[in-house]
């Protein structure tokens, strides 16, 4: 369950789960289970809560939701059974733990993207070892639950975003070598982004369309003082320009890191970024409007 309320009227209801992505009108909500989540990736999900299908593999129940925001109901719209049973050509998938992570609405609210995730033995079962490697591939299919299309079956695939409701940038490995790719839903095309100057797995997001060739970065902790360094990628240049160099501390690590996570705002002059460095986790508002301008 989930409460939304109105910081205007303080009218408040409940819908009948927790939202992980939004369409972009605002109508739709779509979840996965945040239960299943905590109990193969901790630290992803929500503690506490009770998964009834925890024995299940790949259950027909769990998957990916609906969620009308007007009437707070919800229906399943594609499971993780559905997508254990799409044909992988490295091995037998009934065998696997799986579940769904990382949900994403395209820009103009007809498709999502989603993390069809596995493992060999659960977490906490006598057989599963600390950091135990997870398998992806990655899914995209309509806000309906039609059209699903395979994006990527490489077994790695991390952070990304759509550039429009066609595109998505991300971070996999493709051709075998790690790098940022340019994809072109429903199709087999992917085009390498700036092998040369985007050379980390990151945070990224593009900056609204009144700055449309502008890609927003971040790091995971880095050298010896722990620098997490936001930054900016011109992609017609690939000119790089940070934003600043934080510090994380050594406590910050593993599932309760704090990554800085730079969002931008509507008018794309300012960016939200996380971080500890003053002191405990904090937003921080860093202003580009100089830079924009110029």
């Amino acid at each position: 369950m989930s409460h939304t309320s109105s910081t205007f009227s303080r009218e408040k209801r409940t819908i009948d789960r927790a939202i992980y992505t939004l369409s972009p009108d605002g109508k739709y909500g779509y979840a996965s289970d945040f239960a299943r989540i905590q109990n193969h990736r901790p630290g992803y999900g929500y503690p506490g809560v009770k998964e009834p299908y925890r024995d299940q593999k790949a259950p027909e129940e769990l998957g990916i939701w609906r969620i009308d925001l007007a009437t707070g109901e919800s229906k399943l719209i594609f499971s993780i059974a559905q997508a254990a049973a799409v044909p992988y050509p490295d091995g037998d998938l009934s065998t696997k733990w799986h579940w769904f992570n990382h949900l994403l609405c395209n820009t103009d609210g007809t498709r999502l993207i989603f993390l069809s995730r596995w493992r060999d033995h659960r977490v906490g079962d006598p057989d599963y070892q600390y950091k135990q490697p997870f398998y992806t591939r990655v899914f995209t299919i309509g806000t309906d639950g039609t059209d699903l299309h395979l994006l990527e079956n490489s077994g790695h695939f991390s952070h990304f975003i759509w550039r429009d409701p066609d595109h998505i940038a991300a971070w996999s490995t493709h051709t075998g070598g790690k790098n940022y790719w340019l994809y072109t839903d429903q199709t087999d095309q992917a085009e390498p982004m700036l092998p040369e100057v985007m050379t980390w797995d990151a945070h990224l997001t593009y900056l609204p369309w009144q700055f449309p060739n502008w890609i927003l970065n971040d790091s995971y902790p880095r050298e010896s003082e722990r620098f997490q360094i936001p930054h900016l990628v011109h992609l017609p240049t690939g000119r790089k320009v940070e934003l600043g160099r934080f510090p994380s501390p050594k406590e910050y690590t593993g599932e309760w890191r704090c990554d800085t996570h730079p969002r931008s705002s509507s008018s794309g002059r300012l960016v939200a970024i996380d971080s500890p460095h003053t002191g405990g986790r904090q937003v921080h508002l860093i202003d580009l409007s100089a830079l924009m301008d110029a």
